[in-house]
């Protein structure tokens, strides 16, 4: 009716949509057809950079998409961060969809804003219908399994994190690399360290090494303690009973690690007192110090930070004759206040759930450190700054470097910001939108 009126077909929003750009599980075929008769164009995009057909893939609505294909829409058009039309089938479609983008040509080796494939999108998903889709995509010849991302490096990475074995067995079978190093010098290895012993054996099997530092300076040991899960971290200690006493770029011992709260990746909470009763009978040193961004940490310190109850404070907390004696850091711990985890908010080099504070780059696309993390931003995300949206501006000390940050300034400062999430959240703890709540959360990173 409206176009019966003389408007404009390809007039838009305040987004950049037109009608064509809003295409959704409902939309039908003769609507459309109406609106290409009116001169409406199908290859429009948006401010975001999508077209029509991004969103009748993100629907999967196979008729309208079909439709498009055949009218001329072009399967491989860059769309923006999203780069194309097939990350989106990967990432939010069915797998009849990326069936119908691939079988009219488009582009497997198309790279998106952190230079992901469409695979490494694929192995990201988290419903039941990812695993479908990574078979077909591997079924594809001239697939690169080994093209390496800058968020995640290698698809083997993701897949040790985030699928389920067969998928990672998949992936060896058409020869991932077992060495490939990420950007923090992360190797598969160390994402199968969060998982289970089935996934460590694979990758052992296969002549992967528990042997490679990232450069945090994290071993094995520092990875497996997050998993939560104690024959995981008696695995690596009986094959490597020396890490135990080796700390990582920031003085940190595996101890230490063991008090974090991942809350992702299928990480497990039921066996922590176990892991650190375990380090300890081992020889860990409960009262060792690392360096943190305006303080110093031990791991009781972080056992009150993550709001940990009695069980594990009581193998932490300093003897009173140690005290007494002045052999530890002076410090009123009781008063110290459970840190609030930020949700849906995860650090993009350690992989944990946010507490407390979060540092945001301001170039990358969904990048963050958590308070721990950002210490080494000069030696892990150099050249880029960060803000702090919790409320609260620290100058990062890279202890790998002469102290300089790509912050401004050296001192704590009120910063307007507000926090939004970026990740999947999880985790155990009270949540906060922002976890900057300043009368209920320690103060010190």
């Amino acid at each position: 009716m409206l176009l019966l009126y003389n408007f404009d077909v390809d007039e838009k929003d305040k987004y950049g949509n037109t009608a064509f750009n809003k295409i959704t599980d409902k939309t039908t075929i003769p609507v459309l057809e109406t609106l290409k008769t009116w001169g409406a164009s199908i290859d429009i995009a948006n401010e975001e950079g999508e077209v029509p057909l991004c969103n009748a893939i993100r629907f999967s609505n196979e008729p309208v998409s079909n439709w498009l294909v055949k009218q001329g829409a072009n399967v491989n058009i860059s769309i923006g961060k999203q780069e194309s039309i097939l990350h989106i089938a990967c990432s939010e479609g069915s797998l009849e969809m990326v069936k119908l983008l691939r079988k009219n040509n488009a582009t497997l080796s198309s790279v998106n804003h952190d230079n992901s494939t469409p695979l490494h999108i694929a192995l990201l998903r988290s419903d039941e219908g990812k695993e479908a889709i990574v078979y077909y995509l591997l079924s594809m010849k001239g697939l690169d399994v080994n093209h390496s991302s800058e968020a995640w490096g290698s698809c083997l990475s993701i897949a040790c994190l985030n699928t389920g074995i067969n998928v990672v067995e998949a992936l060896l079978k058409r020869n991932a690399i077992v060495d490939s190093k990420d950007k923090m010098g992360r190797v598969p290895m160390h994402f199968a360290l969060y998982r289970t012993t089935t996934y460590i054996n694979t990758l052992l099997q296969a002549n992967a090494s528990l042997e490679t530092i990232d450069l945090m300076g994290r071993n094995a040991l520092h990875f497996a303690v997050v998993s939560g899960r104690l024959d995981v971290v008696t695995l690596v200690l009986n094959k490597h009973p020396d890490y135990i006493h080796q700390t990582d770029i920031d003085g940190w011992s595996p101890l230490m690690w063991a008090v974090r709260i991942c809350g992702k990746w299928d990480t497990r909470e039921d066996e922590r007192t176990k892991i650190i009763s375990e380090l300890i009978a081992r020889g860990a040193n409960p009262h060792i110090s690392g360096e943190g961004l305006d303080r110093k940490w031990t791991a009781c310190d972080l056992a009150y930070y993550y709001g940990h109850g009695r069980d594990v404070i009581d193998l932490l907390e300093p003897q009173d004759e140690m005290l007494e004696h002045g052999e530890l850091q002076d410090k009123d711990i009781d008063n110290q206040r459970a840190a609030k985890i930020i949700k849906d908010n995860y650090c993009d080099a350690c992989l944990l759930n946010n507490y407390g504070f979060r540092f945001q780059c301001d170039v990358c696309e969904d990048f963050d450190l958590c308070f721990k993390c950002y210490r080494s931003q000069n030696t892990i995300h150099p050249k880029h700054s960060f803000t702090n949206p919790s409320g609260r501006c620290v100058c990062a000390e890279d202890s790998s470097s002469d102290g300089s940050s790509s912050d401004s300034g050296s001192t704590e400062e009120e910063t307007s910001s507000e926090e939004e999430g970026n990740g999947s959240g999880g985790g155990s703890g009270e949540e906060s939108d922002d976890g900057s709540d300043a009368e209920s959360q320690n103060d010190s990173c």
